[in-house]
Parts: structure tokens; C-alpha cells; sequence
């Protein structure tokens, strides 16, 4: 969104606002302070050329209503436009640096379910108008998902179509706080949420490019904070949650219940707060552990001697920091709770960068942090098996495709085609100590053999391991599967085969990462290609898509929808998949994908 400035620092600010913007910064919410500040300028100093001391102050003074972080907001903003005036030989008064500083964090209020449940009642009750058809639709799913999913409220409105994915539930977080990108993954009831609110949408706005599109003409298309926190205030008042003493609800506060709920939930299942800080912290976006920690605070101690005191006597921990974390905490206990956090901190930390060098945060973190409003919450999803037995499960499996390939002479993706229906792959799969860690490559590919009846002479040759592509395909395939825990008929299936894998040994130098990356793109592009039962079904009767609807009285889009596999017929209607099927002479379990 332009703004035009028409003050004496027109030129000064827009020169601010093209400098951010080059550098990758959105700048959007800035731009908006300083175009208050141009109008402020012509209105209160109309003659002042340059940026006084006096215009400054004035610009800096807090009004009665106005809240300290907005406030700060503005000053540091007008700082900046100051700094820039004076790099490029403009001489401008540079507020000072006290001006711009917190002078305390604020208290977020933590909503009870009884609120939330009162919360969403309210929304879900307004009703559509010929003005915004689709706001009471809109109203009903944004602040669900800004809860659900601990997102910030600007990342939810930002949300464009593309960057949710219905068909597995993924959303991205593309440049968000600190240009960081992430993954959020939706529960299953929240993603059929979403799911009906596309169908609905998509009847109104067919052609929109955000996922919450915005009816007014204004603007690019996207709901603005502007009309965003109005609206959940008003939600707010009507339902009656008016905080406690000084504390106010917000709407920021959706995602600081999210992480507390989660936290809560966690030391309800008796899980390891430290190890999962992590996690937590990367699905959050934020940029240290020390900001989710922040959250433990607002559990209560009885919960917190849950988290910790409980580990404590069987810890030995080499280093002991007298600072205490400063979090403006008022009671003895929770001090030695913070004490407890910043000795572990080392292990924690350490244990943090390792994930991230592995980049598996993004992966480990799915469902488990969907928190929803319908009582339910998915599972934690794990990797195939205990890490400990990644190391040599990669090595043996290395070895067995290496032993197989090179030493027996059988084609690659046979032999894999033999591993996978022997019954040892699912055994692999499994992380069964027999087949992951007790059998060496070796012994791995005469089991498959035997297992298919394919014995021969040729079988106790002796093997000398090269290390060549051949082991390192295996080796591979062994981390994706447990990093993803696929399994591997799953791959062979979306073209993941084993000769596919032997021609990305370019990556072998590179992070395994860049390999979990190319699997990644491989499956889903052969997903994306596969043509449904419905398509294929279709074609066969010589029927075009624009005549299966007009003859079955099921819409052409959602026809193409199920075709692109986009909505899962599965899920539709009995009386649309018998529709479909009447038409198209089949039983309507003959058009369901298996």
C-alpha cells in the first residue's frame, strides 16, 4: 500500500520507506505512523522546514488515552526518519534514546476456556449482510486460527490462498517477525474448519489472492488491523470478558494463551518442559528459547513443582549462575523456578542447535501444537524410532543396497521391490532392534533374499564397501525414513525409487537436509500428477467436466476440486458422491480414493 506525503519531509520520508523496503523490510506499519506524522506537521508546525527540537518534543508528548507502547511506537519511528535526515546531510534533532525504551513488559491475559468457548459462540452467531457477505465467515475462522495456531494477527491476515494447503493441513509463514519463515500445521477439526470456509469463500470470490479476503474495494485485498482489532473487540464486549484489575484482553493475547495452553498440556502428559522448549519456540517463530520461557510464568506453581523440582534432586548440573532472570516476579518460589531454567539452559541451548543444524524442528513440531477450541488436540508426531538407532540403521542399510547392488549384481530398484515385500522393510520401518542395529548390511540382504526365495551361489561373496553412491543411497533412504517416517513402499509409489535416489548423489556432500528437500518435492510432484478415480472414471465415459456437472447438478468447480485432489471426495456428501456415480454409471465407492 502507497501513501502520499505532501509535508515539508515528503521527500525525507518517502527516501526512509524505499531504503527499508530495498533492504527486505516491509515497513508497512512504519510508513503508516509516518504518514501521522506528515499530517501532524502540516497541521500543528505548517512553516517548519526542518525537524526542531521543539516539533520533535511536541511529536513525542503521550496523550491521556494513548498507551505507552504506542507511544513508544511513534517516538522511534520519527527517530529513525531523524537518522536517515542526517546521513544524507539534512540536519534534523535526534530524540533521545530513553524515549524509545520499554519500560516494562506487558502483562498478556491468559483467556480460561470458558472464555474462549463464550468467545466463538459470539462469532459464530453474527450473521451475513449484502454489504460483506462473507465477514460472519471470515469472523468465525481468523481468530480460531490466530488461537489455534499461536499465530501473530498480522501472519493470519497476510495469509494468502496458496500458503494454506487444505490437502495436509500446512500453512506457511512467509517473512514474518525478523524474516522468518515457518510451518504451521492444523488440526484435523481445524483444518476441516478451514476446508468449509474455502468451499463457501470460493463461491463468492472465486479469483482472491488472500485466504481472508477483504470485500472492500480499498485497499489490495487484505483485512486491515484497522478493521481486524475493532471487530475483536466488540466480540469481546458482547460476550462479557472484561479482564481483571489493570489486565485487559487483547487480541495479541490469543497467541499468548496458545503457548500457555500448550505448556499446560504438556506438564499435564509429564513431558520434559526443557526438551520441548524448543520445539515450541520454533513453531512460534521466535527468535530465542528465552522468549518461550517467558510463558512458564503463567502456569501455576503447583504445576511448575510438576515441570521442575521433580527433576531436580536427580540432576547434576556443572554450572550455577547467581543472576536471576529479571521477569518483575514478586514471589520467592518462582525465582528458584527461573534459577532452575538458566542452570539447564547450557544443555538446552545445545540441544536446540543440534535440531536446527538438522533442520527436523519444523518437522518434529506438527500437530502436537495445534490447541484447539473443539477439545481436541492432535498427538506429537515422532520420528519412526529412538534416534539412537539412526546411526547404524543408516550405515546397514547403506551396506545392504551396496552388497546388493555392486557385489550381487541384482538391478537397484528390484532389489529394493524385494526388501519392501519380504516384510523387512516394515520391519525396519518400525525401528525393530533386530533389523535397525542387531544385522549387519550384509546379513540384511541375504534375510531379503531368503525371504523371496532368490538363494544362490552368489550370495557369500565376500564384500569390500566403497562408499560410492550405491551405499550412500541406502545410507540416505534410511534418514528420510525416519525423518519423515514414510514408508518406504509410500516412496517407491510417489517415484521416490531406488535408482531415483542413486542419481541425487550430487547431494552427498551436501546437508541431509537438501536431500529431505528434493524427497520432499519428488513425492508431492507425483502426488499432484497421479489423476484421481473421479478424473479417470470421467475420461472413460468420454464425459468433458462441464458435462458431469450439468447432468449430475454438482458445480464444475467442485468437480475440478475433487479432480485436483484439492477436496477429498471421500469427505463430500453421500448425496453428491451418488450423484456423480448415477451419472457415471459406477458404484460411488469406485470414485473413492484408496
Amino acid at each position: 500500500m502507497k501513501y502520499t506525503f505532501t509535508g515539508a519531509f515528503a521527500p525525507f520520508i518517502c527516501g526512509l520507506i524505499e531504503k527499508k523496503q530495498a533492504l527486505g523490510h516491509d515497513y508497512h506499519g512504519s510508513a503508516c505512523i509516518l504518514r501521522t506524522f506528515d499530517k501532524f506537521c502540516r497541521e500543528q508546525f505548517p512553516h517548519e522546514t526542518c525537524l526542531t527540537a521543539e516539533l520533535a518534543m511536541k511529536w513525542a508528548e503521550q496523550s491521556k488515552t494513548e498507551k505507552n507502547l504506542s507511544r513508544l511506537n511513534r517516538v522511534s519511528v520519527v527517530r529513525e526518519l531523524a537518522k536517515y535526515m542526517n546521513s544524507v546531510g539534512e540536519q534534523a534533532y535526534l530524540l533521545p534514546l530513553q524515549l524509545t525504551k520499554k519500560t516494562g513488559r506487558h502483562i498478556p491475559y491468559i483467556y480460561s476456556k470458558e472464555d474462549l468457548s463464550k468467545l466463538f459462540k459470539e462469532m459464530d452467531s453474527l450473521q451475513p449482510s449484502l454489504r460483506s457477505p462473507t465477514k460472519h465467515l471470515v469472523v468465525s475462522v481468523i481468530f480460531r486460527m490466530i488461537y489455534c495456531c499461536g499465530l501473530r494477527p498480522v501472519e493470519a491476515r497476510r495469509l494468502r490462498r496458496e500458503d494454506v494447503n487444505l490437502f495436509d493441513g500446512t500453512v506457511n509463514i512467509l517473512e514474518s517477525k525478523g524474516h522468518k519463515d515457518r510451518i504451521v500445521v492444523l488440526s484435523e477439526d481445524m483444518r476441516e474448519l478451514c476446508r468449509n470456509y474455502d468451499q463457501r469463500v470460493e463461491a463468492i470470490h472465486p479469483e482472491r489472492r488472500y485466504f481472508f479476503q477483504s470485500p472492500s474495494v480499498r485497499g489490495d485485498g487484505m483485512y486491515s488491523m484497522e478493521w481486524i482489532i475493532p471487530t475483536f473487540r466488540k466480540f469481546l464486549q458482547t460476550a462479557g470478558i472484561s479482564g481483571y484489575g489493570e489486565i485487559r484482553p487483547r487480541l495479541y493475547d490469543l497467541r499468548h494463551t496458545f503457548a500457555t495452553h500448550r505448556l499446560y498440556q504438556w506438564v499435564k502428559e509429564g513431558k520434559d518442559i526443557n526438551a520441548c522448549l524448543a520445539y515450541l519456540s520454533e513453531y512460534m517463530g521466535h527468535s530465542n528459547l528465552e522468549s518461550t520461557a517467558y510463558y512458564i510464568r503463567f502456569l501455576s506453581n503447583s504445576l511448575k513443582k510438576r515441570c521442575y523440582l521433580g527433576n531436580w534432586a536427580n540432576r547434576s548440573l556443572r554450572y550455577r549462575e547467581k543472576r536471576l532472570l529479571d521477569l518483575h516476579l514478586r514471589k520467592p518460589f518462582l525465582h528458584r523456578v527461573i534459577c532452575i531454567i538458566r542452570r539447564s539452559w547450557h544443555e538446552t541451548v545445545k540441544r536446540a542447535r543440534i535440531l536446527q543444524k538438522r533442520r527436523i524442528v519444523k518437522r518434529f513440531c506438527l500437530k502436537n501444537m495445534c490447541w484447539t477450541s473443539f477439545g481436541k488436540n492432535g498427538g506429537m508426531k515422532m520420528n519412526a524410532y529412538n534416534e539412537l538407532y539412526l546411526d547404524d540403521a543408516m550405515a546397514n542399510l547403506g551396506d545392504m543396497v551396496e552388497y546388493a547392488v555392486c557385489t550381487l549384481g541384482y538391478a537397484p530398484d528390484d532389489f529394493f521391490g524385494w526388501f519392501i515385500s519380504s516384510g523387512i522393510a516394515s520391519k525396519f520401518e518400525n525401528g525393530n532392534p533386530k533389523y535397525v542395529a542387531g544385522m549387519s548390511g550384509v546379513e540384511l540382504a541375504d534375510a531379503v533374499l531368503a525371504a523371496v526365495n532368490m538363494q544362490s551361489e552368489r550370495h557369500h561373496q565376500p564384500h569390500l564397501s566403497s562408499k560410492g553412491r550405491e551405499y550412500w543411497a541406502g545410507w540416505i533412504l534410511a534418514y528420510y525414513q525416519w525423518e519423515t517416517n514414510r514408508r518406504f513402499s509410500d516412496m517407491v509409489e510417489y517415484g521416490l525409487t531406488l535408482s531415483v535416489v542413486m542419481s541425487l548423489y550430487i547431494l552427498h556432500e551436501a546437508d541431509v537436509s537438501k536431500f529431505v528437500e528434493s524427497a520432499d518435492e519428488i513425492i508431492q510432484r507425483n502426488k499432484g500428477s497421479r489423476k484421481s478415480k473421479l478424473q479417470l472414471t470421467r475420461k472413460a465415459r468420454g464425459l468433458t467436466q462441464q458435462q458431469l456437472s450439468e447432468a449430475s447438478g454438482v458445480s464444475l468447480r467442485m468437480i475440478q476440486l475433487y479432480e485436483q485432489k484439492q477436496y477429498e471426495l471421500a469427505k463430500a456428501q453421500a448425496g453428491i458422491v451418488l450423484d456423480l456415480a448415477k451419472v457415471l454409471g459406477c458404484d460411488a465407492a469406485d470414485l473413492i480414493q484408496g
